[in-house]
């Protein structure tokens, strides 16, 4: 699978757009592949002014929001087209290499994005798993044992950056805009057992801190009373969407983003809770590592858990 292409939303960030997913996706070679979906063709011109390049492409939503700009997109490509969604304020990609030794060390401003985009793509492919994310975890040690990629069946899919095949399971209940991810990993979840996780790479980003964007849409309130919009708001579909709320343990507040999002139950609970409606389960793993030298998704087949 070598059609996929980049998305990304975007919202009065010209600028930072320009100094960082911009750069960051020229250093890795994807220019020519990748769309930038902005609210307004006002917004569209001062996007193609910021860049000055042609490769990249910037489409007119026509609306605010992130719901409307995500339904925007899976009506803009074809139903299965795969397509990879990122922030627009990545400033660098990184991963963890694996040495002869065993230990992992920190590659910074890498420029292998594409191979392993790829390699998400061929795995769900092959596998018939959905969708894939990156688990932006930085801490080695926390990490310890973790493979290089697994199946997570706790619901997540986090909206910095995921793969899917075009569907309407990317999109999420009118009103969820704040709390997306959380709906749209459900929705993969119930469809296919899980998500993919890469565990061991990610984009150096601000996510929920850099003015523009969710944070001045709205959707999230003011900077000023963000804290009970947005509890308001998880609150609200805790009790609107039982078919959701039973995927989560409750309310919890995120000071780093000063908002409140869900905490999710536990990958036993959610197994249950799966097996206990008639979806299918899987626990698989991956063991082989990235090939740094090689550049070259092998098919390994996972491990079931």
């Amino acid at each position: 699978m070598t059609d996929w292409v980049i998305a990304i939303k975007s919202h009065l960030r010209p600028k930072l757009f320009a100094e960082q997913s911009y750069k960051m996706l020229k250093h890795n070679n994807l220019l020519d592949i990748t769309t930038v979906f902005v609210v307004s063709e006002e917004e569209a011109q001062q996007y193609r002014d910021s860049i000055n390049d042609e490769r990249v492409k910037i489409v007119s939503v026509g609306v605010v929001g992130v719901q409307q700009c995500m339904k925007f997109i899976t009506e803009y490509y074809p139903a299965g087209k795969p397509f990879f969604l990122m922030d627009d304020d990545a400033k660098s990609f990184w991963y963890f290499h694996q040495q002869d030794d065993g230990k992992v060390k920190l590659v910074k401003n890498a420029d292998n994005l594409r191979a392993i985009i790829q390699e998400g793509f061929d795995t769900i492919q092959l596998y018939n798993l959905g969708s894939f994310y990156f688990r932006h975890a930085t801490n080695p040690i926390w990490l310890h044992g973790t493979p290089w990629k697994d199946f997570d069946t706790t619901g997540k899919l986090f909206g910095t950056s995921f793969g899917v095949l075009n569907s309407d399971l990317v999109n999420t209940p009118p009103g969820t805009g704040s709390l997306d991810d959380y709906f749209r990993g459900i929705n993969f979840t119930k469809a296919f057992g899980g998500t993919l996780s890469f565990n061991w790479c990610g984009f150096e980003t601000k996510c929920g801190i850099t003015p523009g964007g969710v944070q001045d849409n709205g959707e999230r309130g003011t900077k000023e009373n963000r804290l009970q919009k947005t509890k308001a708001d998880a609150e609200r579909w805790l009790v609107e969407s039982p078919e959701y709320a039973q995927f989560f343990a409750g309310i919890i507040l995120k000071p780093k983003f000063n908002m409140y999002q869900y905490k999710w139950k536990n990958r036993k609970q959610i197994r249950k809770l799966l097996q206990e409606q008639g979806y299918e389960t899987r626990l698989l793993t991956w063991k082989t590592w990235y090939s740094v030298v090689s550049d070259q998704f092998i098919p390994n087949p996972p491990v079931d858990v």
